[in-house]
């Protein structure tokens, strides 16, 4: 069974967009692929455009911190009651939702449950900067969408870790260049007023992106001997993710993986 991208929605606090953006992003989700592996049976073409238009099953996972308890929750009408978030899931397209209200010390061990459950589905979006943390996924999204600089302990971790920023343009995070400067910063000018349906095609496209060099670095990893790898399998695996051989040899050189055996002077 192909393994679920995981996806993480962190935000700076609570009512800081996450929940608002994380809905909105899995009701696109779910009319869209997000898939790094060619189907052999066909062609690129036919990758390229069923990656474009091919429904895919998504769960979601909403975590809720308490003090004393800790439970998983699964029960549909529970989920589904008006004014929840987990509503807001399902009615963005989530085939199944999970609602963990756990206590910070059991939710090393929630988690893996809560992702175990979902994981037939081709993908799990979480939200919660604590899940995030533990449950470490392939993406993680972080929302700052007002001006306040009075963020949660986990938020900074969140943040440092994030691939992909989405903050509104009076953020304090603009002024904290280091911060995000290993990542995609989105800004939003009006959060309430503008469409998000633009911006989230592009989150979504960069998130191709960074799934595709995930696996470009493992197979490099993988196709490497003493770290070198030919000419020949680097332009092989370039030519397979459709992007320029340069971008194939700006990966090896971070890896440190040395391209041997050129004679063609691509990289």
């Amino acid at each position: 069974m192909v393994r679920p991208l995981i996806i993480g929605v962190g935000g700076s606090k609570s009512n800081s967009g996450k929940t608002t953006f994380a809905s909105d992003i899995l009701r696109m989700l779910t009319e869209v692929t997000i898939s790094s592996t060619k189907d052999q049976s066909g062609s690129k073409e036919d990758f390229k455009h069923s990656s474009l238009k091919t429904k895919k099953r998504w769960g979601a996972i909403k975590y809720t911190k308490t003090e004393i308890y800790s439970s998983i929750i699964e029960d549909f009408e529970i989920l589904n009651e008006d004014g929840k978030d987990t509503k807001r899931f399902i009615d963005s397209g989530a085939e199944k939702v999970i609602w963990i209200k756990a206590t910070i010390f059991d939710l090393p061990e929630i988690i893996p449950i809560a992702l175990d459950r979902l994981y037939h589905l081709d993908g799990i979006l979480i939200e919660g900067n604590s899940a995030i943390l533990i449950a470490n996924p392939d993406i993680i999204i972080f929302i700052s969408l007002d001006n306040s600089c009075d963020f949660k302990p986990t938020a900074w971790k969140v943040l440092e870790n994030a691939q992909i920023v989405i903050m509104s343009d009076n953020s304090p995070l603009i002024n904290i260049k280091e911060m995000t400067k290993r990542s995609k910063v989105f800004i939003l000018d009006d959060f309430q007023r503008t469409d998000l349906k633009n911006i989230i095609n592009e989150v979504i496209d960069h998130m191709n992106k960074l799934v595709n060099r995930k696996d470009i670095e493992r197979l490099l990893i993988e196709h490497s001997v003493d770290k070198r790898i030919t000419c020949q399998k680097a332009r092989a695996l370039a030519e397979e993710f459709g992007i320029p051989y340069s971008e194939v040899g700006r990966i090896a050189d971070e890896l440190k993986i040395k391209i041997v055996e050129c004679q063609l002077g691509c990289f």
